[in-house]
């Protein structure tokens, strides 16, 4: 977690920046993983570590992770191209565990859909 973090944009106010890590060192290994996958794709850092993320544009780019707020959900939601985490305003590290545990459930329910781009 402090390798994620140390690479990490932060563009949101401290406080949901604290309470984001916060509720993150709170998470297992599992959990971790899954909303790691939720926000960039993959369960695992690159081989370079989170300094190496990859994301969207020309191979080789990197993305770093970053924080940003969403003003229009009451949950988290996840640019995976972008490797950002979009955070309503949470007051509380549980709320925020919890915010963020409820998104990582239900990220296969809606959102990109290939059929919708395949023809």
């Amino acid at each position: 977690v402090n390798d994620w973090k140390a690479h990490s944009n932060c563009d949101v106010d401290q406080e949901l920046w604290e309470l984001f890590w916060a509720a993150i060192d709170s998470f297992d290994s599992d959990q971790q993983k899954a909303l790691l996958e939720f926000a960039t794709g993959s369960r695992t850092p690159p081989v370079g570590g989170f300094a190496s993320l990859p994301g969207y544009g020309s191979v080789g780019d990197i993305q770093k992770f970053t924080l940003a707020r969403n003003l229009n959900s009451t949950l988290p939601v996840a640019s995976t191209c972008f490797n950002t985490i979009y955070l309503p305003k949470y007051t509380s590290q549980n709320e925020m565990a919890d915010g963020l545990l409820e998104a990582v459930a239900h990220r296969d329910a809606g959102g990109f859909h290939e059929a919708a781009v395949a023809r």
